[in-house]
């Protein structure tokens, strides 16, 4: 989510349009997911810590989810979710097959790629290369790698908390993704 500080979207208008920064302004939380020390960033598997098999949760339907990221993507909006989980990546990756991709011309009109926020665990490198040619944009928080190293292993076990599954930088790259860095932490 991003938000325009210079401007407040109201309840009846879910995104407020700035021509100039075309950026998305959401009034509720445009989320795929929660966050891996609270075990609500969701994953196809469930965590390894979890007795009663939780694999995270979506704060909003997927559906609605959808409905938001097509409806802005449609009125010319960068669009950037949150998704920390390799579930949740996907899933935002399956909705942005379904808009237009932005792919700058020199001579062309500007466009903004849209974005995954924190892109932090991934189910591999396919999810990698897909991300790639949709071009989609990887807004790292590497200082989330901070708070999360002492959890991580007992939250995801060996292979999902390993290299090329978490904080995947190196194979994000690899496979054409803009990758940036910035930070929301501590939140």
């Amino acid at each position: 989510m991003v938000f325009d500080l210079l401007h407040t979207p109201t309840t009846a208008n879910p995104w407020y349009h700035n021509q100039h920064a075309r950026k998305l302004c959401l009034h509720r939380v445009c989320a795929a997911d929660g966050s891996l020390g609270s075990s609500s960033a969701l994953f196809w598997e469930p965590y390894a810590d979890s007795p009663s098999g939780n694999s995270g949760m979506r704060p909003i339907p997927h559906a609605e989810l959808e409905r938001l990221v097509v409806g802005a993507a449609g009125a010319g909006l960068q669009v950037a979710v949150h998704a920390i989980g390799d579930r949740a990546l996907d899933e935002v990756l399956e909705v942005f097959e379904q808009v237009d991709l932005c792919d700058p011309q020199p001579a062309g009109p500007p466009c903004w790629p849209h974005r995954v926020e924190h892109t932090q665990h991934i189910s591999g490198a396919a999810s990698a290369a897909k991300m790639g040619q949709l071009k989609v944009m990887a807004i790292n928080n590497p200082q989330h790698l901070i708070s999360d190293k002492e959890i991580m292993l007992a939250k995801l076990g060996p292979e999902r908390a390993g290299a090329g599954r978490s904080h995947a930088y190196r194979t994000l790259a690899d496979m054409g993704v803009a990758v940036a860095f910035g930070s929301d932490w501590p939140v």
